[in-house]
């Protein structure tokens, strides 16, 4: 029953935007591309399958651009984006925009190019060197006894730092680990600590209209509810154990 009604409230939604002009503005995180990416104003790639699944249900068109993480918050605080993605949920975040609810949910490994056993009582061995993306939201996983952090811009700088040992560990989504470090498979050592909601995030000018409750409803809808580790992208997400 609650399928049905929800299906119902999708397509007054839909029949209601489905003959509008206007589109929404999306800004797409561009550390995802090969994943998720833009082509000619939309989404592209395996990662845009939940999301496809999102605006085709919600009856809303689009409009996609390749956007960096900070621009894209940004943008979206001020109004000029409606919609960044994919995101995952902070507090942080929550201050400038809305999300829209978990679609799907997203592992988050601690990995090294060192023979090394990854495990909760490894992580927590004082002084040891991490490595993460500046902003990124994986900071959570990192243990208050780390002995230093060292914050790079991308994930290919984040990768050099750890083949040229200048840090012990890295923490990176677990996908990411398989794509940037396969051809490293024979020393790679990885550990999943945990797994975030990911979904997109809405510009505080939706709140209460129309389209966020579209957007809202289509999510409950299409909401994937395993991780999409492998689905995806191809991630064992079994642990401790080599990738």
């Amino acid at each position: 029953m609650r399928f049905v009604i929800l299906t119902c409230v999708l397509h007054v939604f839909s029949m209601t935007y489905a003959h509008s002009s206007e589109r929404l503005s999306v800004g797409v995180i561009d550390d995802t591309v090969g994943w998720i990416g833009v082509e000619e104003g939309q989404l592209t790639g395996d990662l845009s399958k939940p999301y496809h699944c999102v605006f085709d249900h919600s009856g809303l068109e689009i409009e996609a651009i390749s956007v960096s993480l900070n621009r894209g918050l940004v943008e979206l605080e001020l109004g000029r984006l409606d919609i960044v993605l994919p995101i995952a949920r902070t507090s942080q975040r929550d201050e400038k925009a809305d999300f829209a609810g978990p679609l799907y949910s997203a592992g988050f490994s601690i990995v090294s190019l060192r023979s090394l056993q990854l495990d909760a009582a490894f992580a927590e061995t004082p002084r040891l060197r991490y490595g993460i993306v500046l902003g990124f939201v994986g900071k959570q996983f990192i243990p208050e006894s780390a002995g230093r952090v060292e914050e790079v811009s991308d994930w290919s700088q984040l990768v050099e730092m750890l083949k040229l040992q200048r840090i012990d560990v890295a923490v990176m989504p677990s996908g990411m680990a398989k794509r940037f470090l396969d051809s490293e498979r024979e020393v790679l050592s990885a550990w999943e600590v945990g797994v975030i909601p990911v979904s997109l995030y809405m510009s505080k000018k939706l709140r209460d209209t129309d389209v966020q409750r579209a957007l809202m409803l289509a999510i409950q809808r299409c909401k994937i509810e395993e991780a999409i580790n492998t689905e995806f992208v191809g991630v064992d997400s079994h642990s401790p154990s080599p990738m």
